[in-house]
């Protein structure tokens, strides 16, 4: 009888300490914000200002995306971008940002992001024109040539092995032959 009365009593206090903690941790407020992620290809051709010849200043809004690398860190023209960072960035040690490099979406529109220059030694080590990566990055502005964007941390895609590229193909050749049998009729 003792014995059930002490497994009982833990079995309940256990049970309620579960309930303590999981409320606990539902009304704690979270202060870090997560990237939002989003299509490069939309980002390049959907991001323009609420009105043409203007500039959106955005205040540093966490996004990620995927691309593929079109050019290298190269210098870049980045006096606005500094000041923006300079007067809104939070607190954040972005500046100075002086180089970027070329990204393309899987449509084919490309994309020149600012990188923060802690970055740019590893991107040139690690990175080669081709290479697909998933990248971080701070939405500062946006013009009307598309969103200004200082990228803040990346990781590479690793390529695709023989086997997975082969099913790739089949795929494709099977969706491409049954897209053609449609439009004949059928056999």
């Amino acid at each position: 009888m003792k014995w059930c009365v002490c497994v009982s009593f833990l079995s309940f206090i256990i049970f309620y300490s579960g309930f303590t903690v999981a409320s606990d941790t539902e009304v704690k407020p979270r202060f870090t914000q997560a990237a939002t992620k989003v299509d490069l290809h939309d980002l390049i051709t959907q991001y323009r200002p609420r009105l043409q010849g203007s500039v959106d200043i955005v205040l540093f809004r966490k996004l990620s995306f995927t691309g593929d690398v079109m050019a290298l860190p190269q210098r870049r023209k980045s006096g606005y971008v500094n000041r923006l960072i300079n007067n809104f960035s939070k607190g954040e040690s972005l500046a100075p940002v002086a180089q970027g490099i070329e990204l393309m979406s899987s449509e084919g529109a490309s994309l020149n992001v600012y990188v923060v220059e802690a970055l740019v030694p590893m991107i040139q080590q690690n990175l080669v024109v081709g290479d697909r990566v998933s990248v971080s990055a701070y939405h500062a502005y946006t013009s009307d040539y598309g969103p200004g964007l200082i990228m803040y941390a990346y990781e590479r895609h690793l390529p695709l092995a023989w086997s997975a590229k082969f099913m790739l193909w089949i795929d494709e050749l099977m969706n491409t032959s049954s897209k053609n049998q449609g439009r004949t009729g059928g056999a």
